[in-house]
């Protein structure tokens, strides 16, 4: 079982926020970046809040390659 995110597929259990491991639904809003990674709305407003300094985080995070 796969999900679509624009052109990109991802296993099931793959659908998940980058930063959190929060499992995405149909509906949920999200943001994808570099190299297909996906991070849930909330957790990209809260990088995004904390200032420009700290979003340099989401690029550092271990990449877990999941697409299909």
């Amino acid at each position: 079982v796969v999900r679509r995110a624009y052109e990109y597929d991802y296993h099931l259990q793959c659908f998940s926020c980058l930063l959190f491991h929060r499992r995405l639904n149909t509906g949920d809003e999200f943001y994808l970046i570099e190299d297909q990674k996906l991070v849930c709305k909330l957790d990209y407003d809260t990088l995004k809040n904390k200032g420009k300094s700290q979003a340099h985080c989401i690029k550092n995070l271990h990449d877990k390659s999941c697409s299909s």
